[in-house]
């Protein structure tokens, strides 16, 4: 029984290692996508600066400047609304410059969103990617002490049938080992309702009667292992 709940515990901590490693793999993957996103948005964003400082140079009339539309792009949406009225009214800005600084605005909004919610991802999955690794590391530990449970019981039940084997004459420890080879692994059997568990061939009557009186050791006559009465 102890063996069984050793090997039982073994198996369930064996199935949440394995899994906890899939798992991890899938996060790696995950924060890899997330990477390949964030670098996207990081070139979409530089291409648009790129393109913002096109048209400071296009618009430069000394008071006109990319520090100056850098700071128009990013203000809130009346202050940015106010500065296009300005550069149209007072700069003589071309409609279609002003149509284009409401594009990169909203291109430079959804790259920043964008970019702001890949990044909040790739922080909530390295999150739990440390917290997996975490919970592998402390099953791998569980599960190399339950291994080692395992085999400090299988050295105790060895060391038990070795001390128990040596107290058994040696011709019957001998036709042990023979029946133990021929059979499967399986020397011993009960007997029930009047057969062998081994075979399942019925005994004999008196070969019934004996086993249950206990004073002999008895064969099956079919496939000769050793009988015992279960009761």
């Amino acid at each position: 029984r102890e063996v069984n709940r050793i090997v039982a515990e073994s198996q369930e901590l064996g199935d949440a290692v394995q899994e906890g490693w899939a798992r991890q793999l899938e996060l790696e993957d995950e924060i890899a996508d997330l990477k390949s996103s964030i670098e996207f948005a990081q070139v979409q964003l530089a291409e648009t600066e790129q393109r913002l400082e096109e048209v400071a140079v296009e618009l430069y009339m000394g008071s006109t400047s990319l520090a100056s539309l850098s700071v128009l792009i990013n203000a809130s949406d009346d202050e940015f609304g106010a500065g296009l009225e300005y550069l149209r009214e007072v700069g003589g800005v071309d409609d279609s410059v002003i149509n284009q600084l409401r594009i990169f605005r909203r291109e430079l909004d959804t790259q920043t969103s964008r970019l702001a919610e890949a990044s909040d991802e790739q922080e909530i999955v390295t999150a739990e990617l440390e917290v997996m690794a975490a919970q592998l590391q402390e099953d791998l530990i569980a599960a190399q002490s339950v291994y080692d449970e395992l085999v400090a019981q299988q050295q105790r039940e060895e060391e038990e049938r070795r001390r128990q084997v040596s107290r058994v004459e040696p011709g019957l420890r001998q036709t042990y080992t023979r029946i133990l080879r021929s059979r499967g692994g399986v020397a011993v059997v009960p007997v029930k309702d009047g057969s062998c568990l081994g075979c399942h061939v019925a005994l004999t009557p008196q070969t019934y009667n004996e086993l249950r009186k206990g004073d002999l050791l008895l064969s099956c006559a079919n496939c000769q292992r050793i009988l015992y009465w279960k009761g």
